[in-house]
């Protein structure tokens, strides 16, 4: 049987931990969409404390592109990621 989703997790989503990230990616449509659920919070104090929750949903040949462009974000070869 497939599997209909993956999980990952990085750190807790309680108080006194330093960060919280967790990525779900799921079969959005059987046609070849993918969802991917976002979750981040950086558990500072305010002002610097940030979360952030967001969707995306893409089709399976434009999530590697994604994984390209967010590759050369993070080595700083890009300052912006344009539309796929």
């Amino acid at each position: 049987m497939r599997r209909k989703e993956f999980v990952w997790t990085s750190g807790e989503d309680r108080e006194n931990v330093t960060h919280y990230v967790k990525l779900r990616i799921f079969m959005y449509e059987v046609r070849g969409i993918v969802g991917i659920d976002v979750l981040t919070d950086n558990k500072l104090q305010s002002p610097l404390y940030m979360r952030a929750q967001f969707g995306l949903q893409a089709e399976i040949g434009q999530m590697d592109k994604l994984t390209k462009k967010l590759d050369a974000f993070i080595q700083q070869k890009i300052t912006v990621i344009e539309a796929l």
